[in-house]
């Protein structure tokens, strides 16, 4: 435990070293950034777009993939001359229509409705496209067997559609042999939805498919068969949607670059919404960093976050793509996961700056706040970019490709927070420390100083501090939501009934979670992957409403030299081939095609005729050489990639191993076990409300969303990694204490935080498509129940089960003090000061003094007369000085009792403190020295409390930890009023009117303030 919190140690140290630089010189850290991404941007001009839906969500070593080269290698296509469709392994190019009824008739077999067919069919054929200067029609680039184009056979019904459509003459189901040109048609392919009699007779087609397949042999043919599909597209479009040439069928179209063309489309569709994001996050971002002080105000550094993370976007997106990685659309919702991201940290950072002093100088304060928003931003990229990371080695494309573009934008939105925003904080800074107003930049009035102005001034113009009165309480108003989130939010988190609400909620939710994750299905449909309002979803709807039936044929490929002249090697084959013919997926022996079985049953039919045996291996040969061009082809053949076997089991080993990965991750930057096991909890949790509600919100598990899952499980830790190291954090002695202090530190940003990545969001839900919509449903659930997770359940069970929570706090315990440190004055009860009556160095050491600690950290110093206390002040909770003076000098020689003494006084002096901080000290001297000692105070307390920098060495020192930091009493002579209204005078004693030590029990704490 004691190693792992070097690491949070030595990241606070880096931060604040990297805080005070860019607070000392912000330029630089503004302007590089800003060329570098300049530069980056320029990687843009070698984008290459890949929208290969089969390449992208297909994986790479499927069994498919491995299944189709070796079919490949055995039996290849020849699109030019020797076209079999029962071969094909590829999409090639290739038109689809499917045929309905337009005039409310179900039944396609009518003599008007083949006539339009036909016409159609003529204006498919006749269709001309130009490439390269030359015109091609569909018989100059379509597929060939021999010299003959592939063609639609069904459409020879026309010469007996009369006697059909009368009923005079039957159509059998699934083969039959057309009388008139003796073609053997196959209805199941062509005819959709048929119903069909008892006798196997067909009584109506309610739709009808037409195919036509072009030449992909070589590259030349396959771009021409590209363009042809274009024309076949646009001109399906023209006659039907624009000159509606047909009055009784109803054409849907589809062809191989529908669903690229698709992808593409949705890419197009995303694009316009990037302006109206930014407008949304920049409104959002300026009304949130808004307060009623206008010089504290950051409208422009909400502004400026949301810059920061689209430039870290657009350099990382240049950078992937000069090291050459495909650009592919989904990556377009990456710059809306960055801002939303990139927002939060924003967030982060402005509220650690809201607590740091306003006294201190830009440097100071820039190195307080990266040092304290160290740890948050850090485990937010961190966990991020693991998430990614996972990603990366996923065998789907599309997945890896995504995670390579997000995981380097998320890398690079870290790098540019923590130079060109951190840049931007300290220029406002510098801004605020000369009182500009936060918009226009003019010097204003602060609000104690403007109380004669106009109210118009007082409510737009005024802000700051006083810089004679820094400590003026209406001018150091804390912000209105933090306090919201620690006195009024933390007060009910800690009321009994409200946690036990909170845990019965998030019960209900883990049920809700468990039922959904019952309910989940897997597979990506088609129709998803179309745009809602494309011709393509049209024809999907129609090829699974009457062409499910019969869906896929599968081959089966025997590898290998084999003897089929043996007869126990065609006994073999006929029992392989029957095995599979008795599963219950296959549908009917009728459909099974056995080129084996198919010649041994031609050649046994035909024996006379031809004089041929297939008995010896010589006859065999001759035999198969003869018949196999009468084998009958098969019509149609569907490719099958083994994508959704790889999904499930992904999905969940990157869910295990992504939560075990942030598990690590946190419990490395907070090195507590009962923390991060909560966090765990939580992280758990949330990624099973995402699997769930996912599955109740209409999402099914497929690579789209597994890209989803995986992007979730950095964003899970996210928002409870914050309440944690706030937690831990938190200087509080009660658990209710620390869960206000995590509240008022983190609570506000986490709210900002999930809003602001929400509306980022909302973009994507208006492109009107599936893929964008499921980014948006899965990262508002990941945002939601991370956020309510980090506002409520976290603290609560983090005040119940806790660091700390089996203790218990009594008052009484700051007042238990050891022998030694009884021995020591109390620093309330310090008889004299040390100061001149007549001198302006009121309450500070005189020249040649020597300040007490410096005897026992320098031995051989000796002290002169004057050392000796005056006797006629007081001194301040925290200053170590003048009591000691007041008392006998301790012989310290033993090194072991200094050490001893040293810690026993700070136990003392800090557990007044803590008691006293805001009790007020008055004396009887002077009206003029309360500006004296606040000036003294705030100089004290700058010294003690903050690095001093040289600027020439860069030699970074820390005071002493036990040098005086005396607080200056203002002498003057005033009665102070208690809230009780009784009226106090003070002399040479403090007033205590810290309930500590008000009690019966303590009453030397208290005495009558008299003269002296």
């Amino acid at each position: 435990m004691v190693g792992l919190r070097i690491v949070d140690k030595n990241l606070n140290k880096a931060f604040y070293k990297l805080g005070y630089i860019v607070g000392q010189h912000p330029g630089y850290f503004l302007i590089v950034p800003v060329l570098l991404t300049l530069l980056g941007m320029t990687g843009f001009q070698r984008i290459h777009n890949n929208i290969d839906p089969e390449y992208l969500f297909s994986p790479l070593n499927g069994a498919g993939k491995h299944e189709r080269a070796v079919v490949e290698s055995f039996f290849k296509v020849n699109y030019s001359s020797r076209f079999s469709v029962s071969r094909i392994t590829r999409a090639g190019r290739f038109g689809r229509v499917i045929l309905t009824s337009k005039d409310g008739e179900k039944n396609m077999l009518r003599v008007n409705v083949w006539k339009e067919l036909r016409l159609l069919d003529e204006y498919i054929q006749n269709m001309t496209i130009t490439y390269d200067d030359v015109e091609y029609t569909y018989r100059d680039i379509c597929a060939r067997w021999l010299t003959d184009c592939f063609n639609n056979d069904i459409l020879n019904l026309d010469y007996i559609m009369e006697d059909v459509e009368k009923k005079a003459l039957n159509l059998t189901f699934p083969l039959m042999f057309n009388p008139v040109t003796w073609d053997a048609h196959a209805f199941p392919v062509f005819f959709g939805g048929s119903e069909v009699s008892e006798d196997g007779l067909i009584i109506s087609v309610p739709s009808v498919q037409l195919v036509y397949f072009g030449n992909a042999d070589t590259k030349k043919y396959d771009q021409i068969g590209a363009a042809w599909e274009d024309g076949f597209l646009d001109l399906i479009e023209k006659i039907q949607d624009k000159e509606n040439r047909f009055k009784h069928i109803r054409i849907a179209r589809f062809s191989s670059r529908t669903l690229d063309h698709e992808l593409e489309k949705n890419t197009k569709s995303v694009v316009p919404y990037f302006t109206s994001t930014f407008a949304i996050m920049a409104i959002f971002s300026v009304v949130t960093c808004m307060m009623c002080d206008w010089v504290r105000s950051k409208p422009y550094l909400g502004l400026l976050g949301n810059l920061s993370a689209a430039m870290a976007t657009l350099c990382a997106f240049g950078v992937c793509m000069y090291a050459g990685v495909d650009f592919i659309g989904l990556n377009l919702a990456a710059p809306f996961l960055m801002i939303g991201i990139g927002i939060d940290d924003t967030f982060v950072m402005l509220a650690a700056w809201r607590r740091t002093s306003i006294k201190s100088p830009v440097p100071v304060r820039m190195a307080e706040m990266l040092s304290e928003a160290a740890v948050s931003i850090t485990i937010t990229s961190v966990t991020d970019f693991f998430s990614f990371w996972i990603g990366i080695f996923s065998p789907f494309p599309s997945v890896t490709i995504f995670c390579i573009y997000s995981g380097a934008a998320t890398v690079l939105l870290f790098i540019w927070h923590l130079t060109f925003f951190a840049a931007c904080v300290a220029l406002s800074g510098y801004c605020e420390q000369k009182n500009l107003h936060s918009i226009f930049c003019f010097k204003v009035l602060p609000k104690s100083q403007s109380q004669k102005k106009n109210f118009l001034y007082r409510w737009f113009c005024s802000g700051g501090v006083n810089p004679n009165d820094m400590d003026n309480p209406q001018d150091n108003k804390e912000h209105g939501f933090m306090v919201f989130f620690r006195d009024y939010f933390g007060a009910m988190l800690n009321n009994g009934c409200v946690k036990f609400l909170v845990i019965l909620v998030f019960a209900v939710y883990l049920l809700g979670a468990g039922y959904g994750i019952t309910k989940i299905q897997e597979g990506l449909e088609r129709r998803k992957v179309a745009k809602n309002d494309s011709y393509a979803i049209e024809f999907f709807d129609r090829e699974d409403d009457y062409y499910r039936e019969f869906p896929y044929r599968v081959q089966v490929i025997i590898s290998g030299q084999y003897d089929y002249s043996d007869p126990k090697i065609q006994a073999q084959v006929e029992n392989l081939t029957q095995t599979f013919e008795n599963t219950s997926y296959i549908s009917n022996t009728l459909y099974t095609e056995s080129w084996l079985r198919s010649f041994i049953q031609y050649t046994e039919r035909n024996q006379d005729y031809l004089n041929l045996t297939v008995n010896t291996k010589k006859g065999f040969t001759d035999a198969l050489k003869e018949g196999i061009k009468h084998i009958i082809k098969p019509l149609f053949n569907s490719f099958f990639n083994f994508q959704f076997e790889l999904v499930k089991p992904l999905s969940i080993q990157n869910m295990v191993l992504g939560a075990i990965i942030m598990m690590l991750v946190t419990f490395i930057f907070i090195p507590n076990i009962l923390c991060s096991f909560w966090v765990a909890l939580s992280i758990i949790s949330i990624e099973a409300g995402v699997v769930g509600y996912m599955a109740l919100w209409g999402v099914n598990l497929d690579s789209i969303s597994m890209i989803n899952l995986i992007m979730c499980i950095g964003f899970s830790v996210d928002f409870t990694a914050h309440i944690c190291y706030a937690y831990m954090s938190s200087k509080g002695r009660t658990p209710e204490e620390k869960v206000k202090d995590s509240l008022y530190a983190l609570g506000l940003p986490i709210f900002q935080g999930s809003i602001s990545t929400i509306l980022g969001m909302i973009a994507l839900l208006l492109a009107n498509n599936y893929i964008f919509s499921v980014f948006f449903k899965m990262v508002f659930l990941v945002v939601f129940c991370g956020a309510m997770h980090g506002l409520f359940l976290l603290p609560v069970l983090l005040s119940l089960f806790g660091p700390g929570s089996c203790t218990k706090y009594t008052p009484e315990d700051d007042i238990k003090l050891s022998k030694i440190e009884q021995s020591l004055p109390h620093p309330y009860c310090i008889p004299h000061p040390q100061f001149t009556l007549n001198g302006n160095n009121l309450g500070g050491a005189l020249k040649g003094t020597t300040p007490v600690m410096d005897k026992y950290t320098k031995k051989t110093k000796n002290y002169t007369d004057i050392d000796k206390d005056l006797g006629l002040g007081t001194s301040e909770e925290n200053s170590s000085e003048s009591s000691i003076h007041s008392q006998k000098k301790l012989p310290m020689d033993d090194a072991a009792l200094e050490r001893r003494y040293r810690d026993a006084w700070r136990r003392n002096s800090e557990a007044a403190i803590i008691g006293f901080r805001n009790s007020q000290v008055l004396d009887i001297f002077g009206t003029d020295s309360e500006a004296e000692y606040y000036r003294r105070r705030s100089k004290a307390t700058e010294t003690a409390n903050h690095t001093v920098v040289d600027n020439h060495t860069e030699n970074y020192l820390r005071p002493n930890r036990y040098e005086p930091n005396r607080r200056y009493s203002p002498p003057q002579e005033r009665y102070h009023h208690r809230k009780n209204n009784d009226l106090a005078r003070s002399s040479s004693y403090h007033n205590i009117v810290h309930p500590r030590y008000t009690k019966e029990s303590s009453p030397k704490f208290m005495k009558e303030s008299r003269f002296p």
